[in-house]
């Protein structure tokens, strides 16, 4: 499911094109992921895209990863960017996985989003340090780690109750 919400906000940003829907239709049916709208879209050829959207739209909805009454969809880039940050710190905080796995792409983002230059950028310029040199860390000192998972959750706490508030 991660790897259709990644194309989500992927197509959102407009780095996927509608073209490209159907394969990624297919890949997540290969995967396991099913719906009514994913199976209708992967038989789409990519040259009648014109419904690609709505169809991908359609079984994002089915599948939980877009809320049904959610009319800003895909929003603009700056939205995707907030979504996804929130979507790895929740991760973060909430203990999945390997914390440099979800810290690298909030430190990615949050740079994007700096360099947006919108009225949060202060605010997150702190944090995006915080995870920067927290994934340095975590490569140059492997006998850290459990302290750098602590400033990790620590900081995507920070950033899930404040700056992102304003987004």
């Amino acid at each position: 499911m991660d790897e259709l919400r990644d194309a989500a906000d992927a197509f959102g940003r407009g780095e996927v094109a509608r073209a490209d829907l159907p394969m990624i239709a297919a890949h997540a049916l290969v995967r396991g992921v099913d719906s009514p709208a994913l199976c209708e879209l992967a038989g789409v050829h990519r040259d009648d895209g014109a419904e690609a959207g709505e169809l991908f739209r359609a079984a994002l909805v089915e599948l939980g990863v877009l809320a049904a009454g959610e009319v800003d969809w895909p929003g603009s880039s700056t939205k995707v960017l907030v979504r996804r940050v929130r979507y790895y710190a929740e991760k973060l905080v909430g203990g999945e996985g390997c914390p440099a796995s979800h810290s690298g792409p909030i430190a990615a983002y949050l740079y994007e989003l700096i360099r947006f230059g919108e009225p949060w950028e202060s605010a997150l310029n702190d944090l995006f340090y915080d995870f920067e040199f927290a994934n340095v860390d975590w490569d140059e000192y492997p006998e850290d780690r459990e302290r750098l998972s602590i400033r990790m959750r620590e900081a995507a706490v920070k950033l899930l109750e404040g700056p992102l508030d304003n987004c």
